[in-house]
């Protein structure tokens, strides 16, 4: 939680392009710790499968 915390902001504006981080940002940004823990899992699933989110 405290990478999650500290983080997922930075990680998201490393990837502007990725239509994904995008919608899960939109979709999670005001839910607060659990918000950021939950985009933070979905920037990991994009970076691990990146094949994924071409589906």
């Amino acid at each position: 939680a405290v990478i999650a915390h500290k983080y997922v902001e930075i990680i998201e504006e490393q990837l502007p392009n990725c239509s994904s981080v995008q919608t899960i940002r939109e979709a999670w940004s005001g839910g607060g710790l659990l918000g950021k823990v939950m985009r933070g899992g979905v920037i990991s699933i994009v970076l691990m499968v990146p094949k994924l989110r071409k589906l």
